[in-house]
């Protein structure tokens, strides 16, 4: 017999490895990023909740001043806004930080004894 561990076992029933509210916890939670990794972290998140609807893109802006663009969100539920920044990640920064995302959430959740 051959063992699955939970992640084997999500992807072959097509399940998520992180929830909805878990992505949503984490994100209210970095909605101001102060540092780079915060704010790769905050896109990322941000991405991931479009990519589930939890999330509409609304407007986006540059602030030429800094030189740096934002992207604009709007909860799908609560209608709340977010300004995230656009930090132009590459795809291969992009996938390394969903990782991180997903494995960080994942220790986290372990940590307070729940499933993902």
């Amino acid at each position: 017999m051959i063992m699955e561990n939970k992640t084997d076992k999500a992807k072959r029933r097509g399940g998520k490895l992180v929830t909805d509210a878990s992505i949503q916890d984490l994100f209210d939670k970095l909605s101001a990023p102060s540092e780079e990794v915060q704010l790769n972290f905050c896109y990322i998140l941000a991405l991931m909740m479009l990519s589930r609807k939890l999330l509409v893109r609304v407007d986006s802006f540059q602030d030429k001043m800094v030189g740096k663009s934002y992207l604009i969100f709007e909860h799908a539920k609560t209608k709340k806004r977010y300004i995230v920044q656009d930090p132009h990640l590459s795809k291969e920064h992009m996938m390394l930080v969903q990782k991180e995302v997903e494995g960080t959430h994942g220790e986290e959740m372990r940590k307070k004894g729940k499933k993902l």
